[in-house]
């Protein structure tokens, strides 16, 4: 996206997870989409929005939400973590690492890898108080 948007003449500049509560300071506004918008103003999202928007919150920066009428949902989150929805490993870690990681851990530090459990959220609860403002295609 970042390479189809500078194509465009527009600047772009990507930023890696890590870095986004140093770079939030700078930032104007935040712009996000929804999966579902939930039913007290909430939404679910890809994995990593609610790290974003708890780094807006905290520096003062306006969360945006743009999102489909036909992505509200009657649901209420009763329980937060049943909408942080996490999938495979696989596409963080795939088996070719483990291996080499099993072989490294267990020759350094024993059976230290049987410990380890690897998350790979897809997606995250963001609170309705981390929004803003919510824009719509009506």
């Amino acid at each position: 996206m970042a390479a189809s948007l500078a194509s465009a003449g527009i600047d772009t500049t990507v930023i890696t997870d890590s870095a986004i509560y140093a770079i939030m300071a700078r930032v104007n506004k935040v712009i996000l989409g929804a999966h579902a918008v939930l039913a007290n103003g909430g939404l679910v999202a890809v994995g990593g929005t609610q790290m974003v928007a708890a780094a807006a919150k905290h520096h003062a920066t306006p969360v945006l939400v743009c999102t489909a009428l036909y992505k509200l949902s009657p649901l209420y989150p009763y329980d937060e973590d049943y909408f942080n929805v996490c999938v495979a490993p696989d596409p963080v870690l795939a088996f070719d690492e483990g291996i080499l990681w099993r072989f490294l851990l267990s020759y350094f530090k024993g059976n230290l890898i049987d410990k380890v459990m690897v998350t790979n959220t897809y997606y995250d609860y963001v609170a309705p108080d981390m929004v803003n403002l919510f824009v719509h295609n009506l």
